[in-house]
């Protein structure tokens, strides 16, 4: 049975009863929240429950971040082209890492998006190794560890938005004091940013809120990325915590964040079983209307740098394959455009659901330092343990 076989009203008064499909090709199964469950556990049961429960989310920390890398160097190669070409083409984008056209970068590169979460995953590390040095992790804590990536040049394709913000503090007398945009820029790059931290505080939702104020601050201060960032964490929590994907409570967690820093968003996000019934046409084009700004018209290209659709069609494309990540990530590649957030921000919520096993093994093997984004994740968690 799938989502579309129902009525647009039943589907929204019953969001809490469709259980997301776990194999390609399943629909969505509607089970009445007031069902019994059946339950005969003992102590064992319990001790074993809870081992499992560890070992699945240490998994999905690693499978967020190798998830978030992957998408992001699959896209890397073909940033700027337009959906059109991008669905026209007979290979598989998602099969195998393409060569930059430039040739100045290895097979397997990803873009600043990348650079700059590990970096802040670094940061997370380095901060916190008993409860007197908690407070480091601010504002200030986080940015020594990322304005160096933009001193030194070595991000692959920095956003201009960031970049221009990050040259204004560099050109200044104040070097470590961040100079961001006002309201009115919301471009969707300090969105990824935010994935370390929402992995670290996936148990503590107050704490995650104040770590994605302070990280998007860094270069925005605009309402909309802040809200876009805090669903984005919060998706990414929702993910690591969950045993089954069910769209009501998903939509809810993802919606109560967005909506401490803008309620449209929120308001939007509530009515995401409209946009999951849409074919994907119907959908890019409704998604490009939502929350319109003049500085950031839609696109027939494909994905602008405009955070709100950016961020709605990573949740789109991963709704749609919840439990598939080649599938939701072939998806986002074809948008086109300027689709690398994007693809980032979608990598990172299939992995985070599917965990490290759920992903490619060429593709992991691969991706640019896969090693040393493998042990991070698996540093955070530790971390995150003690």
């Amino acid at each position: 049975m799938g989502l579309r076989e129902f009525p647009v009203e039943e589907r929204i008064n019953f969001r809490k009863a469709w259980v997301l499909p776990k194999n390609k090709g399943d629909g969505a199964t509607r089970r009445m929240p007031s069902e019994p469950k059946q339950s005969n556990t003992t102590s064992r049961d319990e001790h074993s429950e809870e081992t499992n429960g560890k070992a699945r989310i240490a998994d999905r920390f690693v499978g967020a971040l190798l998830g978030s890398a992957i998408g992001d160097a699959l896209a890397f190669p073909y940033r700027h082209y337009s959906h059109a070409f991008l669905t026209s083409l007979f290979q598989s984008l998602g099969d195998k890492f393409g060569q930059h056209h430039s040739g100045h970068y290895p097979v397997g590169q990803y873009s600043d998006d990348t650079q700059v979460a590990l970096a802040i995953g670094e940061a997370i590390l380095a901060s916190k190794r008993d409860d007197d040095q908690s407070s480091q992790l601010d504002a200030g804590h986080f940015f020594r560890y990322i304005l160096p990536l933009w001193r030194d040049q070595v991000l692959s394709q920095p956003d201009p938005s960031c970049a221009e913000a990050m040259n204004r503090v560099l050109a200044s007398e104040r070097l470590w004091i961040p100079q961001p945009h006002g309201e009115g820029r919301a471009e969707v790059a300090p969105v990824g940013r935010v994935l370390c931290s929402a992995l670290y505080c996936h148990d503590d939702a107050e704490r995650r809120r104040e770590l994605v104020e302070s990280l998007v601050q860094l270069t925005h201060s605009d309402p909309r990325p802040l809200a876009c960032a805090a669903a984005f964490a919060a998706a990414i929590a929702h993910n690591l915590n969950t045993r089954e994907l069910i769209l009501g409570p998903f939509l809810d967690d993802v919606a109560q964040a967005a909506g401490s820093f803008d309620p449209r968003i929120e308001t939007v996000i509530l009515d995401f079983p409209r946009i999951l019934s849409m074919t994907q046409y119907r959908c890019l084009r409704r998604i490009g209307s939502l929350c319109p700004d003049p500085k950031y018209p839609a696109s027939e290209e494909g994905a602008t740098v405009y955070c709100v659709p950016a961020l709605l069609l990573a949740l789109y494309y991963f709704l749609k394959n919840p439990y598939d990540y080649s599938a939701a990530i072939l998806n986002g590649l074809r948008i086109g455009g300027e689709h690398g957030t994007t693809v980032f921000l979608l990598g990172g919520l299939s992995g985070a659901l599917v965990g490290q096993d759920g992903l490619p093994a060429p593709l992991k093997e691969a991706v640019l330092a896969s090693e040393a984004i493998e042990r991070l994740g698996k540093n955070l968690y530790r971390q995150w343990q003690a």
